[in-house]
């Protein structure tokens, strides 16, 4: 994908070391609310991103909130027809989320604003009941994820193994 497309978007991590987005409640609730919205879009349409870490997330500011834009989607899958594929793009949805969650740092994002990100998440995609489960299943592969080096600066992964 050109990057020129993307005229006004920055990646999120760009907005993660962005002291004055940082210092505001209200901006990490709307960045938050514009990225699990983004996502949950995204998995609803049967799409799974593969490599969904803060450096391919971008985001543009507009009237209101932030506007959602991945990039690098050449290894995306999409949920197909055989019976199997249900299985497969879920578990690559959750994928997805454990890749999210060790590229956010620690602890600049707190562990209440990943709840709240979660939450969110689930009520936009319509998922109902306790959520644990699920929550389970993206922490198990986190730390499966997470042992792999490139994880290591954001804090995440190490905090899994205590």
């Amino acid at each position: 994908m050109l990057m020129t497309d993307l005229r006004d978007y920055r990646p999120l991590h760009a907005y993660l070391d962005n002291d004055l987005i940082m210092e505001s409640a209200e901006k990490r609730r709307i960045i938050s609310s514009a990225l699990s919205s983004g996502l949950a879009a995204m998995h609803d349409a049967g799409l799974a991103h593969m490599d969904f870490f803060t450096w391919h997330v971008f985001l543009r500011p507009s009237l209101n909130g932030y506007k959602f834009q991945p990039i690098d989607l050449e290894r995306s899958i999409k949920k197909r027809k055989m019976f199997w594929s249900s299985f497969i793009i879920k578990r690559r949805q959750v994928d997805d989320l454990a890749s999210l969650h060790l590229t956010v740092p620690w602890p600049l994002v707190s562990f209440s604003e990943r709840m709240r990100f979660f939450r969110d998440y689930r009520k936009k995609r319509g998922m109902h009941g306790s959520g644990h489960k699920f929550l389970r299943a993206i922490l198990k592969r986190c730390k499966q994820r997470g042992r792999k080096r490139k994880f290591t600066p954001y804090g995440v992964a190490e905090r899994l193994r205590q």
